[in-house]
């Protein structure tokens, strides 16, 4: 099965259904700050920051960054956002943080155990940028689909 969209937000439903069987409920922007690396202990603050890193996340995707910005508040976020481990290594922005893209040529490679495929758990995974482009595509529309508790 190609890695596109379809196939990453197949996944995250899996993988998130699973996660309900070991946690309690929780939104679908809680279980992104997991996925992502984000520890906050607090499912609100959470929910704020994975709002947020599906925002600078959607902007980088659609080369919108400068758009995004034009707000104070985005435009810390969007910093912030950038500089988390999680992204940080996938980006370039050649002289100017501002409008960051997702790097080329190179491979996307991230460690989760939050992510499951046809029933088994997938740890180390490596995606080249069109594959990565449709997981961030794919992660950005599972989170707001329908953010109620799962």
């Amino acid at each position: 099965m190609p890695r596109n969209k379809e196939y990453f937000k197949n996944i995250f439903e899996e993988s998130i259904k699973e996660e309900f069987c070991f946690h309690e409920q929780r939104t679908r922007y809680e279980y992104i700050c997991d996925l992502f690396d984000i520890t906050t202990y607090c499912g609100e603050i959470s929910e704020y920051i994975g709002k947020k890193v599906m925002d600078v996340c959607e902007a980088i995707t659609d080369g919108t960054t400068f758009e995004y910005i034009r707000s104070d508040e985005n435009h810390v976020w969007y910093i912030v956002v950038c500089n988390f481990p999680f992204i940080y290594p996938k980006l370039n922005w050649g002289g100017s943080i501002r409008g960051a893209w997702w790097d080329h040529g190179v491979q996307f490679k991230f460690d989760t155990c939050d992510l499951m495929v046809d029933g088994e758990q997938e740890c180390d995974w490596c995606l080249d940028r069109d594959e990565w482009i449709c997981f961030i595509k794919a992660v950005v529309e599972f989170s707001r689909e329908d953010n109620n508790v799962v």
